[in-house]
């Protein structure tokens, strides 16, 4: 198994893109061996994440930038693995969402999130927690860029059982990175992700290997 490097060095030649829209960002992402979405236009970039996820607004926050999604994507056979930033402050307006959670790693950056009436910061300390048919509206920095888990509720909900966020006394929107549980799953998440950036075809090849990561 050859391992490849994260970032391209000198002669390297960078990491293929496997779509037919491009953008000039020089920037390399985690998962951009397998880039899923590109776009600079607010209306395009709307109409496509809403076909992957669930049909949502966007918006343009400010003047802070031209946008430029980069949207990378790892599909397992229940499991979506999402590695998204915009690169411009955006307002994520989705309604109700789907019959999935989306489990939100910030690799950078901040961002908000009303539920329910409620609001929460997320960043490099604070993971966050999208439920199921819930109202929400993100608010996403210039710099924001996540790690997003799209996991199906009944999947979830068999793992975790009555345990499950927002089980007994509402949604639970964050939690925080300090906690030991959180933290040794979300080193857990990034060393996945980590794994199928360097060796995804070797992973993905093999059906085992899937379910092992989900």
């Amino acid at each position: 198994m050859v391992s490849v490097p994260a970032f391209p060095g000198p002669g390297d030649r960078p990491f293929p893109d496997r779509t037919s829209m491009q953008t000039s960002s020089p920037t390399l992402h985690l998962l951009d061996r397998f880039p899923h979405l590109r776009s600079r236009s607010p209306d395009e970039a709307s109409a496509m994440m809403g076909r992957v996820f669930s049909p949502h607004r966007l918006a343009m926050r400010g003047h802070d930038g031209t946008l430029d999604l980069r949207h990378n994507r790892v599909r397992l056979s229940q499991l979506g693995i999402n590695v998204l930033t915009y690169g411009a402050p955006v307002e994520i307006d989705p309604g109700e969402r789907g019959d999935f959670y989306m489990l939100l790693l910030p690799l950078q950056g901040h961002a908000t999130t009303e539920c329910g009436g409620r609001r929460v910061t997320l960043d490099a300390g604070t993971m966050g927690v999208l439920h199921p048919r819930q109202v929400t509206r993100m608010q996403w920095s210039g710099d924001c860029e996540m790690i997003m888990l799209e996991v199906p509720r009944l999947m979830l909900e068999d793992v975790i059982g009555a345990g499950a966020p927002g089980a007994d006394s509402g949604p639970t929107l964050a939690l925080p990175r300090a906690s030991q549980s959180v933290a040794a799953w979300w080193q857990s998440v990034l060393d996945m992700t980590h794994s199928l950036h360097h060796y995804g075809e070797q992973w993905l090849a093999q059906p085992r290997m899937q379910l092992a990561i989900e």
